[in-house]
């Protein structure tokens, strides 16, 4: 009888982690990528191994782009929605909200956390013309090979988005090429 209970156990222990991993591998084939301009911001910790960390150009969003208006701005660790569309070669933000809004055709809706605001001033520093959000998405490091983290060149990523929302990393670029193949030694 303990056997055949520590055998139900183990079985669903596995069977719950080839469950996460086949759900997480679905996603990455499955969901619309967006291509994304990134930049590194720091490219390197010694007591962490390399990684490097990146910032997209979606990370910042002016809260003129709310749709609805907020009334104030929004709480930082809240939800935050952005809607992506394709300009070019990479997707912009068109709007965003802190309720999930309905995509119209050729539109991606991605989520994240709103880290904090601040306000924009004019040139002048006499009055406030718009306040940015911060958001991260979760999708702000990214581990390379030791030796690899100090990338010289523009980053791009494709990042596979969930019907929920949710990003994940599917592949980061180094001037159009893989960057496993670009940093090869």
């Amino acid at each position: 009888m303990k056997t055949l209970l520590a055998a139900l156990v183990v079985s669903l222990q596995v069977a719950c982690v080839l469950g996460t991993a086949f759900w997480q591998e679905y996603q990455l084939a499955a969901a619309p990528v967006v291509h994304l301009e990134t930049r590194p911001v720091d490219p390197r910790d010694l007591l962490r191994g390399d990684y490097v960390i990146l910032s997209y150009d979606i990370s910042e969003v002016p809260l003129a782009l709310f749709q609805p208006r907020a009334a104030d701005d929004p709480t930082p660790g809240g939800t935050a929605f952005v809607v992506l569309e394709k300009q070019g070669e990479f997707h912009r933000a068109v709007r965003a909200s802190l309720d999930k809004p309905e995509a119209q055709p050729g539109q991606t809706i991605i989520r994240g956390r709103v880290e904090h605001t601040w306000p924009q001033w004019d040139a002048q520093g006499k009055r406030v013309t718009n306040t940015v959000i911060r958001l991260r998405y979760g999708l702000e490091r990214y581990y390379v090979r030791e030796g690899t983290g100090n990338p010289r060149g523009k980053l791009t990523a494709d990042v596979a988005v969930s019907r929920d929302g949710r990003p994940m990393l599917k592949q980061l670029y180094l001037d159009g090429r893989p960057y496993r193949e670009a940093m090869k030694p």
